[in-house]
């Protein structure tokens, strides 16, 4: 039986294998991160080049280690959750301004990772931080917030540093204010329990807080002052 050249073509594409579209190559670690972390970053090599440089050389070190990216970007966080704790006993001095924004900004985050992820991540977040994003895979849906969170901070300190501005110590009398504004201001009651409880598996530690962070951001007067900067330093883990 003879076959026509057409027919030949025709057998040879059908029998060849179908080519296969390269896979992407998966993005530099210190891509990706100078992409999420946009705004920290340009903070940090403009006013903290020392650090930057430091943080960027060890970015270059992960980058090179045999584990999935996940880890990789979960230990690029801890970094940066390191180097907000090495300034933090800076905040205090942090200008009013900037203190209630890094409130705000962490009233919305909890609001958001509450909605999205639900109480039990969410109380879990609370506690123990944005590293709780990392360890549930869900960390890259709140990019956006991770580096508005992280670069408020540092700008805060910059602010700190240039102009200080001291209100003293949190009192027991502060926090009444607070708490006691909190619930004129329309949150429940059952907030002051949940509170004061401090644990993690309350459905309603999220909400809670949220009501916190957006009175304490607000408060108007000494009490608001020397709350603002107490909570505004202890939040180096978002």
């Amino acid at each position: 039986m003879r076959f026509t050249f057409a027919t030949i073509a025709f057998l040879a594409l059908v029998s060849a294998p179908l080519a296969q579209d390269a896979p992407a190559a998966t993005p530099l670690l210190s891509t990706v991160l100078a992409h999420n972390y946009k705004q920290t970053f340009a903070v940090l090599e403009a006013d903290f080049p020392d650090d930057f440089k430091a943080l960027t050389s060890a970015i270059k070190e992960i980058e090179l280690k045999p584990v999935k990216d996940e880890i990789k970007q979960a230990t690029a966080f801890k970094l940066l959750t390191d180097l907000r704790k090495k300034y933090r006993h800076r905040m205090p001095f942090a200008p009013q301004a900037d203190q209630s924004e890094i409130l705000l900004r962490l009233s919305e985050f909890h609001d958001a990772v509450f909605k999205a992820e639900g109480p039990k991540v969410c109380g879990s977040f609370a506690l123990n931080g944005a590293a709780v994003l990392f360890e549930t895979g869900s960390f890259t849906k709140y990019a956006e917030q991770l580096d508005a969170q992280s670069a408020a901070y540092f700008k805060a300190i910059v602010s700190a540093i240039e102009s200080p501005d001291y209100h003293g110590p949190v009192n027991q009398n502060d926090w009444s204010a607070v708490l006691g504004a909190m619930v004129g201001g329309g949150a429940p009651e059952s907030y002051l329990k949940v509170l004061a409880d401090n644990k993690s598996d309350t459905p309603e530690r999220c909400p809670a807080l949220v009501a916190m962070f957006r009175t304490a951001a607000l408060l108007k007067g000494p009490e608001g002052e020397r709350a603002r900067s107490d909570l505004a330093q202890n939040v180096t883990g978002y």
